[in-house]
């Protein structure tokens, strides 16, 4: 779970972005993202299936158009607007969509 109120306490300490993981660790933002909320992603390298509601594999799908967001980088405007004191990534995620940002997505930096 991420913790908005460490969070918060980073981008007090003079961060203007702060970069996190889906566990709540606070990363170095590579110094070409600008924000305000970018994803950085890795491409998915293991096989997908599309699967029903009843666990049934209806067939595969496109490695090439899915990402695995590895941190979000996001900036005290962006932080401000969440409500919520503890979150998970996918629920960041969706919750910034909702405050009116729009996710600009960059690949995960080698060496991060």
């Amino acid at each position: 779970m991420i913790s908005l109120a460490e969070t918060r306490s980073a981008l007090e300490a003079g961060a203007t972005l702060v970069a996190i993981d889906a566990s709540g660790v606070l990363h170095s933002v590579p110094d070409d993202v600008l924000g305000p909320a970018t994803a950085l992603v890795q491409p998915i390298r293991d096989a997908l299936k599309l699967v029903t509601d009843q666990g049934l594999i209806r067939g595969s799908t496109d490695r090439d158009a899915v990402w695995a967001v590895e941190r979000l980088v996001l900036s005290r405007v962006v932080i401000d607007e969440l409500d919520d004191e503890y979150m998970s990534l996918s629920e960041v995620f969706q919750a910034v969509g909702s405050a009116g940002f729009e996710w600009g997505i960059r690949p995960m930096p080698s060496g991060l």
